[in-house]
């Protein structure tokens, strides 16, 4: 399972045990293994946030997000159809 399986599982457990509807994650866009291993675990690109990491180049990150099962039809999940900046983030 790996480390990072462990620690979603923790972050999914807790989820479920205050009924959240989903868990929520942002990774660069450029960090392909890192998707791919979200998407095996059960997650889907949300949305993509323009310009989210800063530097000495911006990057966008994909906002991925897994449905709880309080979410019995997934809706929290279901991919916003455009891109977003970070200021228009809901915190």
């Amino acid at each position: 399972q790996g480390l990072a399986g462990v620690l979603m599982g923790g972050l999914e457990a807790t989820t479920e045990g205050v009924k959240g509807y989903f868990v929520d994650l942002f990774v660069r866009a450029s960090n392909g293994v890192a998707i791919g291993m979200y998407e095996r675990m059960g997650y889907t690109k949300y949305r993509r946030v323009l310009g989210y990491y800063s530097g000495r180049e911006e990057e966008d990150a994909w906002d991925m997000r897994k449905p709880m099962s309080r979410d019995k039809e997934g809706k929290s999940a279901v991919p916003l159809g455009r891109d977003i900046r970070p200021e228009e983030l809901e915190w």
